[in-house]
C-alpha cells in the first residue's frame, strides 16, 4: 500500500513539474510561438495572396479567339526595355488570364537587393509593371518568420526558438494524456468541448482540444524548420538512417528544393528562383537559345506534363559542363515550386539535353533532405489533396494563437480564484465585528 501510494506521489509530482514547465514556457514564449505561427500560416498562402494584392502586375485580359505571342517575341519585347539585360528566369503562365514573370538582375547589383521581376502580358508583349523580386509583403514575412528582421542574430534566436517550441508541444501533450489511460472517458473528455460548461471550463477544454488536434503537425513543422537551421545535424541524421552518403554542409540534394527560403512570387528554396536559377549568378550567355524551341523540346520528352519555367545559367547541380546553360522545368502546375515533384532538363548553350534531374530517382536520403521544406510549408498533399494539406497548416499554424489566448485566460482564471480563496481564508480566520453580529 505504501509503495502504490509512494508511486502515486511520484506520478503527481511529475505531472506537476510538466505542468509548471509547460506554463512558463507558454507565457515566456507564447508570443513567438504565435508570431511564428501566423506568419507561417500566411507563407503557406503566399502565392494565392500575393495574386490577390498583385492583380494589376499579375492578371491580364484575355482577348477573345486571341493566341499567344511566341516566347521569343515578348522576351525580345523585354530586352528592347531593358537593354543589356538577360533574364535570369521566365516563369510561364498557368492560366490564360496570367501574366509572363521574367525575373532578372538589376546591372550593378549583386545578391538579393538586386533581384527584380517584370510583369509582361503574353498576347501583346507590353510591361504591366516592375518590382523587387516577391515584392515587398511577403519577403517582409519570411524574414520576420525565418530571422526575425535581425539577419544572422535573429536566424540563431529563430533555431532554437524551434527547439522551445517543440519543448512547448511535449510537454503540452505529456500534460494532457490523462493520469488512468484506462479511462476511456477521460480521453473522450480531453477531446470535445463542454460548450454548456462555464467560461473557466470552455476555456480548459478549447485549450485541451485545440493543442490536442494539432500537437502532431505542430510537431512536424517545428522539427522540419529546425532541419534547416541545424543543417549539418540533419544531414548526418538522415545519412545514417538512410545509409546514402552526403555531405552536411551541401546546400541542398541536387537542387531538389531542399533549402528553406521561401520569399515572394517567383522565388524558391535556398534564395533561388523558383524556376531555379541560383542566386548571385552572372545569366549572361554566349548564345541565345529559343526560348520556344526549349519548350518544344521539354514537350517532346515528357508531353503528359506542364512547362512551368526556363531558367538560364550554368546547371545547377553539375556546373557549365554537365549541366548546361539552361534549365526547363516541367511538371504538373499545382506543384510549381514544389521542387521533388518537378523534373529539370538542363541544356547546352545550343539547346541539347545535357541531362536530366528527376528528384524521385535521387537516393533515400537525399530524397528525405528535399522534402524537409516542402513538408515545412505544407506542400505534400497528393493530387487533389494538395490543398487539403495546405488548409490545414494553415489552421494548424493559427493553432498558436488559440493555444496562448486561451492558456492566458486559464492563467488569470486560476489566479482570480487563488486571489479570492485567499481572501475568503483571511476573511473566515477574523472576528466578526458588532455590526456584522448585528446583522447590520
Amino acid at each position: 500500500m505504501l509503495r502504490d501510494k509512494n508511486i502515486a506521489m511520484s506520478s503527481a509530482t511529475r505531472r506537476k513539474i510538466l505542468f509548471t514547465l509547460h506554463l512558463w514556457l507558454g507565457l515566456g514564449a507564447g508570443l513567438y510561438f504565435v508570431m511564428m505561427g501566423v506568419t507561417g500560416s500566411i507563407l503557406v498562402l503566399r502565392d494565392p495572396i500575393d495574386h490577390a494584392l498583385n492583380r494589376k502586375l499579375s492578371t491580364v485580359d484575355a482577348p477573345a479567339n486571341a493566341t499567344k505571342l511566341p516566347l521569343d517575341t515578348v522576351a525580345e519585347r523585354f530586352r528592347a526595355t531593358y537593354p543589356g539585360v538577360t533574364p535570369s528566369a521566365i516563369a510561364l503562365p498557368g492560366k490564360s488570364t496570367d501574366a509572363l514573370v521574367f525575373a532578372y538582375n538589376k546591372p550593378g547589383t549583386q545578391g538579393r537587393d538586386g533581384r527584380r521581376e517584370a510583369f509582361l502580358n503574353p498576347y501583346t508583349g507590353a510591361i504591366l509593371g516592375d518590382r523587387p523580386a516577391g515584392g515587398t509583403a511577403m519577403p517582409w514575412v519570411l524574414q520576420l518568420h525565418r530571422a526575425l528582421l535581425l539577419r544572422d542574430t535573429g536566424e540563431a534566436i529563430v533555431a532554437y526558438g524551434g527547439l522551445v517550441i517543440t519543448a512547448l508541444v511535449l510537454s503540452g501533450l505529456m500534460v494532457w494524456w490523462p493520469a488512468t489511460t484506462a479511462n476511456i472517458k477521460q480521453f473522450r473528455n480531453r477531446m470535445t468541448v463542454k460548450w454548456d460548461g462555464t467560461a473557466k471550463r470552455k476555456a480548459f477544454d478549447l485549450h485541451n482540444a485545440i493543442g490536442f488536434y494539432s500537437a502532431g503537425l505542430l510537431l512536424v513543422i517545428a522539427l522540419t524548420g529546425a532541419s534547416h537551421y541545424f543543417r549539418s545535424q540533419t544531414t548526418a541524421i538522415v545519412s545514417a538512417l538512410t545509409g546514402t552518403p552526403m555531405v552536411a554542409s551541401q546546400g541542398g540534394p541536387g537542387g531538389a528544393g531542399a533549402g528553406g527560403d521561401r520569399g515572394g512570387r517567383g522565388r524558391g528554396r535556398n534564395g533561388e528562383d523558383r524556376t531555379g536559377s541560383p542566386r548571385g549568378l552572372n545569366t549572361q550567355v554566349s548564345t541565345q537559345v529559343s526560348y520556344d524551341a526549349l519548350i518544344a523540346t521539354a514537350k517532346r520528352v515528357h508531353p503528359e506534363l506542364d512547362v512551368l519555367a526556363i531558367s538560364t545559367g550554368r546547371g545547377r547541380r553539375r556546373g557549365p559542363a554537365a549541366g548546361g546553360s539552361y534549365s526547363v522545368t516541367v511538371g504538373q502546375r499545382v506543384y510549381e515550386g514544389v521542387r521533388p515533384r518537378l523534373i529539370t532538363i538542363n541544356c547546352d548553350a545550343h539547346g541539347v539535353i545535357q541531362n536530366t534531374e528527376t528528384p524521385w530517382t535521387a537516393p533515400a536520403g537525399i530524397q528525405v533532405m528535399g522534402w524537409l521544406m516542402p513538408i515545412h510549408y505544407g506542400e505534400w498533399g497528393p493530387g487533389a489533396a494538395f490543398w487539403v494539406v495546405k488548409g490545414l497548416h494553415v489552421l494548424a499554424g493559427l493553432a498558436p494563437l488559440a493555444l496562448f489566448i486561451t492558456g492566458v485566460m486559464m492563467f488569470a482564471q486560476k489566479r482570480r480564484a487563488r486571489a479570492e480563496n485567499a481572501a475568503r481564508r483571511i476573511r473566515d480566520s477574523q472576528p466578526a465585528t458588532d455590526l456584522e453580529v448585528a446583522g447590520v
